[in-house]
């Protein structure tokens, strides 16, 4: 009788132990394993602090921006296809929200997002297409968006048509400035676009500065650029001419 009772008891352990493993195997489905992508984005800004002073504004939609120093020691990538990168991640990030209704993305997600803007930064496949033009003219919107309705003349100036024009916001993401250009048809005028997007911290050694800022000739390499703008901004780098519009 009692080896009856042992060996009953053997069963039931083995069961409960098989019971185990196979809920085990089933909750372990779908937990995710962190690549490690969380450490090449720098943290989300608070609300507070997601501004330009050199736009002026508080900026309506957070941008994730990108930890260059991490990144360029991990992958060895140019400050230029980091740039790009963060632009498209911002993108379909944005794309990303639209389609789900949710503001919240998960780890693998993001894990995702991130992995295939780096293999498109890799390949040189960008978002945003340098023009073939050599003369480029770029128009710093920003104070203009309190009269938007003017920016459509201001690229129909003489001087501003002489190059390929391009639209330039520290204040919207690509997406708002994209609507704004279809709303008051600036994209008829086959403008591109420079968002907040495409700011960072670091400079093109991927060394950290005091301030967002954008390198114009990382973005536009080899072209003949003029800014014009009512005053020059800090934020705006690189060699270029400036055209100050009264």
């Amino acid at each position: 009788m009692r080896s009856l009772c042992y060996i009953i008891l053997i069963g039931l352990s083995i069961a409960c132990a098989s019971k185990q493993q196979v809920d085990l195997g089933e909750s372990t489905s779908n937990i995710y394993i962190s690549g490690g992508a969380e450490k090449y984005f720098l943290p989300n800004l608070p609300l507070w602090a997601n501004f330009s002073s050199a736009g002026n504004c508080f900026r309506k939609t957070p941008i994730r921006y990108l930890n260059f120093e991490n990144i360029s020691a991990s992958y060895d990538l140019s400050y230029r296809k980091m740039l790009h990168m963060q632009h498209m991640i911002n993108r379909k990030l944005y794309a990303y929200k639209s389609s789900t209704g949710s503001e919240q993305l998960s780890p693998r997600d993001e894990a995702y997002i991130f992995n295939n803007a780096y293999q498109q930064a890799l390949g040189g496949s960008y978002d945003f297409r340098v023009p073939q033009f050599k003369k480029i003219s770029v128009l710093w919107i920003d104070t203009y968006l309190n009269n938007p309705g003017r920016v459509k003349g201001l690229l129909s100036r003489a001087d501003i048509s002489q190059g390929f024009p391009i639209l330039l916001s520290h204040c919207l993401s690509a997406y708002e400035l994209e609507e704004l250009a279809v709303k008051y048809k600036w994209d008829e005028l086959g403008v591109k676009y420079l968002s907040a997007d495409m700011l960072s911290i670091y400079d093109t050694k991927s060394k950290r500065v005091p301030s967002f800022s954008m390198h114009l000739n990382s973005i536009l390499p080899h072209k003949d650029i003029t800014v014009f703008g009512v005053y020059q901004s800090a934020e705006i780098r690189g060699k270029f001419k400036f055209v100050k519009i009264k």
